[in-house]
């Protein structure tokens, strides 16, 4: 069996490593949002969590955060 989750790498995000590690024994699982975009490969399982993170603006934004203001 071949699942997909389908969502950009969130490192913190423990319920997907949890998820992807718990899944790992049993079936083979990848971690890839954009096999979900470009259609790569069949799958049995596309687990999509947080269907927002497959979005690039929020991809770009959590690869490169703003700085934090600082108020003086």
């Amino acid at each position: 069996m071949k699942v997909l989750i389908a969502c950009i790498s969130t490192p913190g995000n423990r319920y997907l490593l949890d998820l992807k590690s718990g899944l790992s024994t049993h079936a083979e699982v990848v971690w890839d949002a954009d096999a979900f975009w470009n259609c790569q490969n069949e799958f049995d399982i596309i687990h999509i969590h947080w269907p927002e993170y497959l979005s690039f603006e929020l991809e770009s934004y959590l690869q490169t955060p703003p700085p934090l203001l600082l108020f003086e």
